[in-house]
């Protein structure tokens, strides 16, 4: 799927189905200040699909995911949770079990793939998943 596509997705289902998206009247949407401090902090691009999304939505609960925030005002703002920041990964989701999802960086850039860090024993542990953003928000969000 396709940003565009998946935009027109979730902006649909957002009208359609409103109780799966409740308490993001005050979460704030990315501005590109918000963007190019967080990728000046962590020396790195994100990805477009990624970027695209936090200026459309920002971050917060959606459907059934929890996708962090580069706002700086956002409770959902990615570097209060310290907690989940690996040296070389972005953040993007928590599973509520002690794991992450999140971007890798390849020199300056976060690729649009994702890992799962496990953070719940004394070592982490990295896998790559099969997907991108929209593939594993879709995922996450609406099973799909």
């Amino acid at each position: 799927m396709k940003i565009k596509e998946f935009i027109n997705f979730l902006e649909n289902k957002m009208k359609t189905k409103p109780n799966l998206f409740l308490f993001r009247d005050n979460e704030p949407k990315a501005t590109i200040e918000d963007v190019n401090n967080i990728e000046k902090i962590l020396l790195g691009k994100l990805p477009e699909s990624f970027i695209e999304f936090q200026i459309k939505f920002g971050g917060g609960t959606f459907g059934f995911a929890e996708i962090f925030s580069v706002c700086e005002n956002s409770d959902f703002y990615v570097l209060n949770n310290e907690n989940v920041l690996e040296k070389d990964f972005f953040p993007v989701s928590d599973d509520q079990c002690g794991g992450v999802y999140c971007f890798k960086k390849n020199n300056e850039k976060f690729e649009d793939k994702i890992y799962y860090l496990d953070l719940s024993n004394l070592e982490v542990i990295v896998e790559e998943t099969e997907f991108n953003f929209i593939q594993m928000f879709m995922k996450l969000a609406f099973n799909k």
